[in-house]
């Protein structure tokens, strides 16, 4: 019920991951979340994503390649983070065929 017939946050989220829940629930659900627009999350949501906004960071401390993501123009932590844990740079010959994909 949380998702409300919401095909692409259905897509995206992990129910099995007590966080959406918790993030669902905050919200009252993906039309919640819409609605918040630029108000964003309830405090006490906001306050929980700074906590694991800066538990990702302090994981991600020595890793080279988060570092030299937070270099490029554009690309802040969440996104330097979400690419350092995702994406395998190994398949690359370099930083300039990983960019231009």
């Amino acid at each position: 019920m949380l998702l409300e017939s919401c095909p692409a946050l259905e897509a995206a989220v992990d129910l099995s991951d007590r966080r959406w829940l918790e993030l669902l629930a905050g919200f009252g659900g993906a039309w919640g979340i819409a609605r918040s627009g630029a108000e964003g999350p309830r405090a006490e949501a906001a306050g929980e994503a700074g906590a694991l906004e800066a538990e990702t960071a302090a994981l991600l401390e020595g890793d080279e390649t988060y570092a030299c993501l937070l270099t490029v123009p554009g690309i802040g932590p969440r996104t330097a983070a979400q690419l350092a844990v995702s994406v395998d740079i190994g398949r690359f010959p370099d930083h300039d065929h990983l960019a231009s994909c």
